[in-house]
């Protein structure tokens, strides 16, 4: 019973924090709109590392002697660890992505920067889902997908608008759907 209200109250909490943060602006100039994950996403993932730590030791310090081996121990520790590195990288990632759109140019990275200019476009799509998600897709002229974002980011519905003018302005197809 506790066990179902410490999940429902933690889902509530986690999903008023999130559209709390999905309200977040993105950071505009003259030149560029650059668009991140919000602030409060950023945190939330980030606070898994120390959590997931704090359960290992919880573990190793509840062992009961006889009982758990210190085989179960280490195998159960390695999948903590494990655990523990990829929440890491994908925290690191979270907090490093961000996506400018300029007039004639999209750029994107986490780890690794990437640019395409909307001349180099074949097609922009959008695509709303079920529940409430957008996909944003783009292709390059060989028809590969180049980049797929969804409306995670911040300001994403200016997001969608901007891509769209500037995607016109450059003769790029737009599709919804």
């Amino acid at each position: 019973m506790i066990t179902g209200g410490a999940y429902i109250v933690s889902t509530i909490v986690l999903a008023l924090l999130y559209w709390y943060g999905s309200k977040e602006p993105h950071q505009s100039s003259d030149s560029a709109d650059i668009f991140r994950y919000p602030k409060v996403m950023r945190y939330i993932i980030m606070l898994g590392v120390p959590v997931w730590i704090i359960s290992i030791l919880v573990g190793r310090l509840t062992a009961r002697p006889g009982i758990d081996t210190p085989m179960m121990m280490n195998i159960g520790t390695a999948v903590f660890a494990l655990i523990i590195i990829g929440n890491a990288i994908i925290a690191i990632y979270y907090n490093r992505f961000y996506l400018t759109v300029t007039a004639s140019s999209i750029e994107w990275g986490g780890f690794k920067i990437k640019s395409i200019p909307f001349s180099d476009m074949l097609k922009i799509e959008i695509r709303k889902m079920e529940k409430g998600r957008t996909w944003l897709t783009f292709y390059g002229l060989d028809g590969r997908k180049t980049l797929k974002v969804t409306n995670d980011l911040q300001d994403f519905e200016y997001l969608v608008a901007l891509v769209r003018r500037y995607g016109k302005q450059a003769g790029v197809e737009i599709v919804m759907r």
